[in-house]
């Protein structure tokens, strides 16, 4: 997605108040973010962020 904007990683994650090794590491398949990064990078795009669990849904 961020390509799709022509934006570096640089541009990326200053905008979402990350690191440029953190864009990196979630290109890339190496992090495990946070909720609330995820919320952060998906929001503008559109994207919601969702759980699968396996088996039956905890019960909140």
């Amino acid at each position: 997605m961020r390509n799709a904007i022509a934006m570096t990683q640089v541009d990326f994650a200053y905008h979402f108040g990350l690191t440029r090794k953190q864009v990196i590491e979630l290109e890339n398949g190496r992090a495990n973010p946070t909720l609330e990064t995820l919320v952060k990078v998906c929001r503008p795009f559109g994207f919601k962020v969702g759980f699968v669990f396996p088996g039956k849904p905890p019960r909140w």
